[in-house]
């Protein structure tokens, strides 16, 4: 599967909406002038391509970014040295315990390498520059579709500078995959509805309900494979959350109803308020609901290092760990959607005063009823990972010691999220949010209702 990518930070936050309803504003079907297949390697082209993702999107054609054009070996060149120095403190050995990452796999080395082998293309909102691996594919229109996408990014950042929308959504693992959803569900959408009109179709003709389904399979499938069932998730999860939500929005509203979804608070921040979608003109209300009891903040033997939290991502992943170790299958990871996730939080612990990362993973979350926390715990085959049920609330662990039915025993107590707050304010051990190498599904062409 090759890919496209969107080089950038990861982020946190809340939404909210009017209550009016705009009239719809579409484009019409002969207001952009579509280019005849071309290659992207020639500055025409890519003007081409510019002025006709500008077009769909109703933004005013800009003038063209600077154009990179790198072979792999540059490109995984590029990645190795990035990844050394964004590279977080390492969370290894808990992931792999709490079987998010391989035994034998490193969470750096495995998403570096699949980035290297897989993006054939990227925008890099720091130098505000795209760069096109050489290994492109033969058929132009992919290769229009590919920059198409890449160009959507250019577009985002002029109107929004990229890495401020990022860091506005906070700094959780959840928050800033759904601030991803946002940026690549929409790029995947421009540029799906682009390359209908390049093949000579109403983007109105899209099946994007076929379209998904594709989508779906393929990525269900990738997380399952994974060596880095966590960072798959985390890389491939908002473009599928992301495009669907936004192509609803666009299909229903109008374009202007998904710029809106970039200014202030109104995009959902968290994947699981993306899962939840989008009605009567505005996102749904936010499904947040706080947890009753963190994470422990001590437990014996152990420092507290950090806290992050996965959100509904993190229950697709272990979704797909679960089904490569024989329990359900790669597509349960959908049930991430409908599970009722309402909030986590997952804390990392270390051998106190040893140094390093963390060994021991505690991770509370809380589902919409008592039924779906039993749901989800009953889906985990392992015995080295423990699991202990308060109502709606489910706490897992894993690490030394840990078995499915022996935790700590401090996950008896009930520490508020102000005295979790400010125990991590000493922490010496960031949240893990530096692990994702950016990239887009592009294999996935639409088919066509008209």
């Amino acid at each position: 599967m090759k890919i496209v990518g969107f080089l950038a930070l990861l982020g946190a936050g809340l939404s909210g909406c009017s209550d009016d309803l705009d009239h719809l504003v579409e484009v019409p079907d002969n207001t952009c002038s579509v280019p005849a297949k071309c290659d992207i390697e020639q500055d025409a082209c890519v003007r081409a391509v510019l002025a006709i993702t500008a077009c769909e999107r109703g933004d005013e054609t800009p003038p063209l970014p600077e154009i990179r054009h790198v072979s792999q070996a540059m490109f995984a060149e590029e990645l190795a040295q990035m990844s050394s120095e964004e590279a977080p403190d390492s969370w290894d050995a808990a992931l792999r315990s709490m079987h998010l990452l391989a035994a034998d796999a490193g969470s750096n080395e495995a998403s570096l390498q699949e980035t290297a082998e897989q993006v054939v293309a990227y925008f890099d909102p720091k130098t505000k520059s795209v760069s096109l691996i050489d290994e492109t594919s033969g058929d132009q229109l992919t290769n229009m579709y590919t920059l198409s996408h890449e160009l959507a990014h250019y577009l985002q950042d002029r109107a929004h500078d990229l890495l401020e929308l990022q860091d506005s959504f906070g700094g959780s693992t959840d928050a800033q995959t759904a601030a991803r959803a946002l940026i690549e569900g929409d790029a995947v959408v421009s540029s799906t509805r682009v390359l209908a009109r390049l093949e000579g179709h109403s983007p109105r003709a899209i099946d994007w309900q076929g379209y998904f389904e594709q989508l779906d399979d393929t990525l269900a499938s990738a997380i399952a494979e994974a060596s880095f069932p966590l960072g798959s998730a985390l890389l491939t999860l908002p473009y599928e959350v992301g495009a669907r939500y936004i192509a609803g929005v666009w299909d229903s509203y109008g374009r202007e109803r998904v710029d809106r979804l970039f200014q202030g608070q109104v995009a959902p921040r968290t994947i699981g308020d993306w899962f939840a979608g989008y009605g009567a003109g505005k996102p749904q209300p936010s499904l947040e609901q706080p947890l009753d009891c963190m994470p422990p903040l001590d437990v014996e033997g152990f420092e507290l290092l950090g806290a992050d939290s996965f959100g509904a991502t993190g229950v697709a992943a272990m979704l797909g760990a679960a089904a490569a170790a024989g329990s359900g299958r790669a597509s349960d990871i959908w049930l991430a959607s409908t599970i009722g996730l309402r909030a986590d939080i997952v804390a990392g612990y270390g051998p106190s005063g040893e140094g390093g990362g963390p060994t021991l993973l505690i991770w509370r979350l809380r589902f919409a009823t008592d039924g779906a926390a039993h749901a989800f715990a009953d889906r985990l085959p392992w015995d080295d990972v423990g699991r202990r049920i308060f109502g709606s609330e489910l706490v897992l662990a894993a690490g030394p010691g840990v078995t499915r039915d022996t935790l700590p025993t401090a996950v008896e107590t009930c520490p508020t999220l102000g005295g979790l707050a400010a125990a991590l304010t000493t922490m010496r051990s960031r949240a893990p949010t530096a692990w994702v190498h950016e990239r887009a599904p592009v294999s996935i062409r639409p088919q066509f209702l008209d």
